[in-house]
């Protein structure tokens, strides 16, 4: 490995950074992080060159080269709307990530009720003209109400998670149209064929194949699985609670994170500050968490989330965006670890241990980077392996 070179720069932005309030409990300062060398040594499919990644995106302030790194990819850090250069974008409150097979990375930005698109240096509008409604049509004249989740189909078709439309939307690149895939616009639990079928504030999703996709359906407390057809509930009910056992009387609270992983499901169980998991049909499990919230990593059931949101999938390893610690986590098999983030709300870049996020809350994975939507801040980030 190279030698780590510089680190210049590093600074901390208020701009556009309101904290959350209410619910956040105060972090556990008795749990002490590991190093920013552990933190670097997480899974990557090809991690590539930080330093020819900096020059390639040509946005960011500070480059940490040779080692493991946060970096910037979009937004300014105001709240607001701008599409063109990546540096000067504005995104309200992004909410979602999806990334194809070309490397675009789709946002969900869901206080402009659009769906945004970063392609190498420029950011644009993918779809949504920007006025909450549930217009079906043309992409840019369509319209979404505070869209959360999004994922994308090994077709290339884009899903959404339309969560004030209570609605599952399909956006096809080669149409160049937007779709209802599921879901009748009533808030309600049922169901059935995709038409008819009922959601409450869907807020992420998981695609596998073509066309069967994950929903977790956050005022529901369930996760619901849509295919070509029907709609259908796989575990939770209308009870919000904290039970495991048969997915017929499991019970979860404002599920806000799904994922398939080794023939399971894993829900971020976020009001439950806990990651389960389940077999379809069979029971669910707590893996991480369930204890409260709180920081603390190690043994995963001993370990502590504070309303852990997105989840990504690299191998065997599940990557947490743990919100209210404003750190990454990582689970790998029975242990609990963080990956990057202070725990200190903010903004800075640079080592991951040391960088600073305000309340992250989805995740997508692309040749070994951990892209980040970092809610508060207004920002897509990237975490970034260290160079070969």
């Amino acid at each position: 490995m190279r030698p780590l070179l510089v680190a210049l720069l590093l600074s901390t932005c208020a701009l556009g950074c309101e904290q959350r309030a209410g619910s956040d409990a105060a972090l556990d300062a008795d749990a002490a992080p590991p190093t920013d060398a552990e933190a670097g040594a997480f899974d990557g499919d090809a991690a590539g060159d930080a330093d020819a990644f900096a020059l390639e995106m040509g946005v960011f302030d500070q480059a940490v080269l040779g080692g493991p790194a946060v970096y910037t990819v979009a937004g300014s850090g105001l709240r607001g709307f701008a599409d063109g250069p990546a540096k000067s974008a504005q995104f309200y409150w992004p909410s979602g990530l999806a990334v194809d097979a070309a490397g675009r990375i789709y946002v969900a930005d869901s206080w402009n009720h659009r769906i945004r698109v970063i392609e190498g240096s420029q950011v644009r509008t993918f779809a949504g003209d920007g006025t909450p409604g549930d217009n079906d049509g043309p992409l840019l004249a369509a319209r979404f109400n505070r869209p959360e989740g999004v994922a994308v189909g090994s077709d290339g078709r884009i899903y959404v998670a339309d969560r004030l439309n209570n609605r599952i939307r399909v956006l096809d690149p080669r149409t160049e149209r937007v779709l209802t895939l599921a879901g009748n616009g009533d808030p309600g639990l049922a169901d059935g064929l995709l038409a008819a079928a009922r959601f409450n504030w869907p807020t992420a999703l998981a695609v596998r194949g073509l066309d069967e996709l994950l929903v977790a359906d956050s005022e529901n407390h369930a996760v619901r699985f849509v295919d070509a057809l029907r709609v259908r509930t796989l575990a939770g009910t209308t009870t919000r609670d904290y039970v495991d056992g048969p997915v017929q009387s499991a019970r979860f609270d404002t599920p806000s994170g799904v994922a398939w992983l080794g023939g399971m499901v894993y829900v971020a169980d976020r009001d439950n500050h806990a990651i389960r998991r389940f077999s379809i049909d069979l029971s669910v499990e707590t893996v991480a968490g369930g204890g409260g919230p709180g920081y603390a990593d190690g043994f995963a059931r001993s370990a502590r989330l504070n309303f852990p949101m997105g989840l990504a999938v690299s191998g065997s390893t599940l990557y947490i965006a743990d919100r209210s610690n404003h750190r990454i986590r990582r689970l790998d098999g029975q242990q609990l670890s963080t990956v990057a983030g202070s725990g200190t709300p903010g903004y800075a870049d640079g080592l991951p241990l040391s960088a600073q996020f305000n309340n992250p809350v989805a995740l997508v994975l692309f040749q070994g980077r951990i892209y980040v939507a970092d809610y508060d801040n207004h920002r897509i980030r990237v975490i970034v392996p260290a160079a070969p």
